[in-house]
C-alpha cells in the first residue's frame, strides 16, 4: 500500500512482559477511526507470552511491525522505534494502556488544523481491580486548552508528563534530535522527553478530552515500582545538560525546571 510507505501515524508500543493487557491494548491501535497508521511494537526481550501475542496480531493485520530485542530498557526500545517510524507523526502507547477510538483522529486532526509541531490531550486514569472505574487526569483542563507556543503558559510544564496522550511530528523530533535517556532498568524516562518536546516546540495544541485510559493497577510498572524512584535523578541531569545546551532557552526555563524538580522529588 503506497500510503503505508508514509502512514500518518507510527505508534510504538514498547513491550515487556505484558502478556496480560497486550490484546486489549493493541485492539485498541487496530480499532482506531484513523486507519493510516503503523503500529511499531518493540519486544524487549520478554519472556511471557507477549512475543506469541504479537506474532499472532502481525499475522493478521499488515499494519503491525515487531522489532525484537534484547532486554536494554524503556529508552533504548523508544529510540529503536524512533529510528525505524515513517509515519508523518509518531505516537506512543505503552502496552498495558489503551485507546479510546478516536484518540489518534483527534489528535492528528487538531495538530494538523493548528500547524502544531504536536498535539496533546487529556487521559483517564484507570484501574480494572477490585472494580473498572477511571478518573479523569486534568493535564489538559480547560484553561490550558487551545494552541500556542508552550514557553507562553508555562503551566502546561508542570502538568503529569503522559507522552503517550499526545503525537509529535517525526519532523519536528528529527530536527533537533529528541531522543530518550537510555538507563537500562530505569524509570521516569518521559520526564525529560516531555520537558525538551515543550521546550521546543514553536506551537503545540491541546485538548480538553480524554484520549486514553492510563492503567493504575500494573504491579509491574514503574509507578508502582518505588526502587526506581531514584531514577528521576537522572532525568533532571538530562534536563540540565539539554540547557546547557540550549543557552538561548535558559533564561526563561530555569524557573520552570526547578519548580518541576520540587514537585518531582516531593
Amino acid at each position: 500500500m503506497a500510503s503505508m510507505q508514509t502512514p500518518k501515524v507510527s505508534l510504538l508500543v514498547p513491550v515487556y512482559n505484558v502478556e496480560r493487557y497486550l490484546e486489549q491494548c493493541l485492539d485498541s491501535a487496530l480499532s482506531q477511526t484513523l486507519s493510516d497508521i503503523e503500529v511499531i511494537c518493540i519486544n524487549d526481550g520478554s519472556t511471557d507470552s507477549s512475543p506469541e501475542i504479537l506474532d499472532a496480531y502481525a499475522a493478521r493485520d499488515e499494519r503491525i511491525r515487531i522489532i525484537d530485542k534484547e532486554n536494554s530498557g524503556y529508552g533504548a526500545s523508544m529510540n529503536r522505534g524512533l529510528d525505524e517510524a515513517r509515519g508523518t507523526y509518531i505516537g506512543i502507547l505503552e502496552s498495558d494502556d489503551f485507546f479510546e477510538p478516536y484518540a489518534l483522529e483527534h489528535l492528528v486532526s487538531a495538530a494538523e488544523d493548528a500547524s502544531a509541531d504536536m498535539a496533546k490531550a487529556d487521559f483517564w486514569f484507570y484501574w480494572s481491580v477490585p472494580s473498572e472505574r477511571r478518573e479523569r487526569g486534568q493535564v489538559v483542563s480547560a484553561d490550558i486548552a487551545g494552541a500556542y507556543c508552550p514557553l507562553d503558559k508555562p503551566d502546561i510544564f508542570y502538568q503529569k508528563p503522559s507522552i503517550w496522550s499526545a503525537v509529535y511530528k517525526r519532523e519536528f523530533l528529527l530536527r533537533h534530535g529528541l531522543r530518550f535517556l537510555e538507563t537500562p532498568g530505569a524509570a521516569y524516562q518521559d520526564c525529560s522527553f516531555s520537558f525538551k518536546t515543550l521546550a521546543l516546540a514553536k506551537r503545540a495544541v491541546f485538548l480538553d478530552e480524554p484520549v486514553l485510559s492510563y492503567r493504575q493497577d500494573n504491579e509491574a510498572s514503574s509507578v508502582n515500582s518505588p526502587g526506581k524512584v531514584y531514577c528521576v535523578c537522572d532525568e533532571y541531569a538530562e534536563i540540565e545538560r539539554f540547557l546547557c545546551e540550549h543557552p538561548d532557552l535558559r533564561g526563561r526555563l530555569e524557573g520552570i525546571k526547578s519548580r518541576m524538580k520540587y514537585d518531582s522529588y516531593m
